[in-house]
């Protein structure tokens, strides 16, 4: 099974980002915590920000607005027996980011699960 969770201006509870980073990080927080409801224990996290990828990797966090989220982010990988971090250019990933743009204009998460 494949998770795709594209990030917008609002995420799940309503709640706006207003820096590309942190709606990066709500989106892949909004993911795994989507894997744990479904029972999954190996996910891979696909993200076109090298910087969220290098900071989940255990890079440092500089910026307190994200900070706490790659907190959340960290302990929640934990609880999976696999996890991938992967950082795909945004170029190679046309369809993600033609989602996060349809995302960006309905102010909406959108998850969709296929198999």
């Amino acid at each position: 099974m494949r998770l795709v969770v594209s990030k917008g201006l609002r995420v799940k509870g309503g709640v706006r980002c207003g820096l590309a980073v942190v709606a990066e990080a709500e989106a892949l927080r909004a993911g795994l915590c989507a894997g744990m409801d479904k029972g999954w224990q190996r996910v891979v996290l696909e993200s076109n920000s090298k910087l969220m990828i290098d900071m989940l990797k255990g890079g440092g966090c500089s910026d307190s607005w994200v900070e706490g989220i790659v907190h959340d982010i960290r302990l929640l990988m934990r609880q999976f027996q696999t996890v991938v971090l992967s950082f795909v250019p945004r170029i190679t990933n046309n369809v993600a980011h033609l989602v996060a743009a349809l995302a960006s204009k309905t102010h909406d998460l959108i998850t969709s699960v296929n198999k």
